[in-house]
């Protein structure tokens, strides 16, 4: 399977005018043992469809087992006041 390191979540919601229902939210970072990419390529996912303890799975029908996410991105969470990554759900997504 898949791996993603040091990775973080983000969206396409870029400015004001994007719709609600056009927001997608995705997951980069580092991927390993892609058939695709080589070893610590930087990638960013298709839209996360699900997420099933530490495995996403895409649009695109890919699954990726998460590692340890970008500290800094750890770091922003805190700040924000956004969900934490932990093992046990490393992603909350809301459900429309």
């Amino acid at each position: 399977m898949q791996i993603l390191k040091n990775w973080s979540v983000c969206s396409n919601d870029v400015d004001l005018y994007t719709p609600p229902e056009c927001i997608v939210t995705m997951v980069q970072g580092e991927v390993y043992n892609s058939e695709k990419f080589k070893n610590g390529d930087f990638i960013v996912t298709s839209p996360i469809i699900d997420v099933q303890k530490d495995i996403v799975i895409t649009q695109s029908g890919s699954k990726y087992q998460l590692g340890e996410p970008n500290t800094n991105y750890v770091r922003w969470c805190r700040e924000q006041g956004r969900h934490i990554p932990t093992k046990e759900e490393p992603i909350k997504i809301h459900r429309r």
